[in-house]
């Protein structure tokens, strides 16, 4: 899509993928991994156990950006 409007990628526009489908990884593109398993795990337990406080639940996962042919240099 954006080949076809002349805009070049890393080049002018960085893409950027989420969960790090492995088929995405394979072709080189930028994505963020995060552990898919654990991530589900702890929403089934919020789930079926939440918080007595009724507060939302705030948690940080291990996040790695796995840089690929994607994403440029930072401007």
């Amino acid at each position: 899509y954006l080949r076809g409007r002349g805009i070049y990628v890393p080049g002018q526009m960085t893409v950027t993928g989420f969960d790090g489908v492995p088929e995405a990884l394979r072709r080189g593109l930028t994505t963020v991994v995060q552990p898919s398993v654990e991530k589900g795990r702890r929403a089934g337990q919020l789930l079926h156990r939440p918080p007595r406080s009724g507060l939302p639940v705030v948690e940080m996962l291990d996040t790695e950006v796995v840089r690929g042919r994607t994403s440029g240099q930072p401007a």
